[in-house]
């Protein structure tokens, strides 16, 4: 599996996460990695190594150097993403009993896809 970073962005000025329909009155908690790719490419050519960025990712014909994912929320230090639909919700044994409503996240901690992955058990009281 190929080396992933996170890293926590803070803007210092205002950002708008406008939802995917492009409804301008609208807001969504996520803000979508072509939007940071736009971001990031404005940055690059304000640099004045725009080109050399667009050669390294969009016209890389190997593939992209570098690639994003959205931005998710996060509470503190623990980072939020949304559930892999390949894992999610989790059933049988690795549940607790409860009344958790594992459907309705939209978010989880990244944490928990860990756990997930490594086959521990939730514990709905977590």
């Amino acid at each position: 599996m190929p080396a992933g970073l996170i890293v926590k962005l803070r803007p210092a000025g205002p950002w708008r996460s406008g939802p995917d329909s492009g409804a301008r009155h609208r807001v969504d908690p996520v803000y979508h990695s072509d939007s940071l790719y736009a971001a990031v490419t404005a940055a690059m050519s304000t640099l004045g190594v725009r080109d050399e960025w667009l050669d390294a990712t969009a016209r890389n014909p190997e593939g992209p150097a570098v690639r994003f994912s959205s931005c998710f929320p996060f509470q503190g230090d623990v980072p939020f993403v949304v559930p892999p639909r390949s894992i999610w919700p989790p059933t049988g044994a690795a549940v607790s009993t409860g009344k958790v409503r594992w459907r309705g996240a939209r978010f989880i901690p990244l944490s928990l896809v860990s756990a997930l992955l490594a086959g521990e058990p939730l514990k709905d009281d977590r």
